[in-house]
């Protein structure tokens, strides 16, 4: 029995009266997979989420897009949306306009809805103004505050109910385990713990009611990165900072041999610090053209381990793919001659990976 319950707003009871509006709404997949009851139905009954990153703009021009991702999620990442440089273009101006259409898509299709990401070092999603090497300590500090207040605040008056966590820092060790010193943050405070514990309870403070995750990459086996994260999270609870989550993104490849067989054992170390847990960023890309039946093969049994190590711990609230389609595939970190990473190829079509994450959820 897993120890938390989903909240009954957003699932309704009688699944079979959501089940036949999913069908008369009709599908991009052929009748006997439209008849298929959808993955936020199936996760359900295993006690977790099942989402997706999503891009406003897809929802908003792509029919199939939109209808497969209103059936079938019942959480929600903006891929790009909810980013400092979206939402945030100019020091004196906010713009919402792509982050509202998403929380106003979950609130029709009964969906929630992740925040992703308040502070994140990544000078691409970063506005110009942001950047002003002249600023000093105390400006950024002041300035990320504004950011952090704005949104949070935002999202508590348009969005209760819907936005129930956000990843609050994003990606802040480098892969020798280090506090991030190349980042614009570290200019605030360049000790790692005295910034979480800052962020953490800045944030708790203006929206309470939320979930506040911590979410990296390369945390999925043992290594240096893996344990100051882990060495982090647990001084921070010790020390009674409001932090509630992790999110594990877990990008794979066949370009750098992913191997998960550890990763179940990890979880649950960070269960044991009374953290919930999200796999929040899944994928995994294989050599393009993707052709290969072995290569299609690797890439279902990697998705369908992922999806089993986050039902071996009770902590593990859902279960994110980084998109959902090859169509919309985003510009990653893939070798040269590697993509195709979601569970959907290009035009819509069920990959291995696709029957493969159903049979982990439809095994008794």
């Amino acid at each position: 029995m897993r120890r938390f319950c989903l909240d009954r707003r957003y699932f309704p009871t009688a699944p079979g009266i959501w089940i036949l509006a999913f069908l008369a709404a009709g599908s991009a997949f052929p009748l006997s997979q439209a008849k298929e009851l959808p993955f936020r139905t199936l996760a359900k009954k295993k006690g977790i989420l099942f989402g997706s990153a999503i891009r406003a703009r897809a929802i908003e021009e792509d029919p199939e897009y939109s209808k497969f991702a209103a059936k079938q999620f019942s959480i929600l990442t903006p891929e790009n949306d909810f980013k400092f440089d979206a939402l945030h273009p100019e020091e004196s101006r906010f713009d919402f306009t792509r982050a509202d259409q998403v929380v106003a898509f979950a609130k029709k299709h009964r969906q929630l809805v992740r925040g992703h990401t308040l502070v994140w070092h990544n000078p691409e999603a970063l506005p110009d103004w942001v950047k002003n090497p002249d600023r000093t300590p105390a400006e950024l500090k002041k300035l990320l505050q504004n950011h952090i207040k704005s949104v949070l605040l935002h999202f508590s008056k348009t969005a209760n109910g819907v936005v129930v966590s956000w990843d609050v820092i994003n990606e802040a060790f480098d892969e020798e385990g280090n506090f991030r010193q190349d980042s614009i943050w570290a200019r605030i405070e360049p000790d790692g713990f005295k910034f979480f514990s800052w962020v953490y309870r800045l944030s708790h403070r203006i929206a309470p009611k939320l979930k506040l995750y911590y979410n990296d990459y390369g945390i999925e086996a043992p290594g240096k990165k893996t344990e100051a994260v882990f060495r982090m999270m647990r001084r921070l609870k010790q020390a009674g900072v409001p932090i509630h989550g992790i999110g594990f993104q877990t990008h794979g490849s066949s370009g750098w041999n992913t191997d998960l067989s550890e990763f179940p054992g990890i979880l649950k170390r960070f269960d044991k610090l009374g953290l919930r847990i999200t796999i929040s960023e899944m994928d995994y890309s294989i050599p393009t053209p993707a052709t290969s039946t072995k290569d299609l093969e690797q890439q279902a049994r990697i998705y369908a381990e992922a999806l089993k190590a986050c039902l071996s711990v009770n902590s593990c609230q859902a279960f994110i793919t980084w998109g959902f389609t090859d169509r919309t595939l985003w510009e990653g970190n893939f070798k040269e001659g590697f993509g195709a990473s979601t569970y959907l190829d290009s035009e819509m079509k069920p990959k291995p990976a696709f029957r493969a994450l159903r049979r982990v959820l439809t095994k008794k």
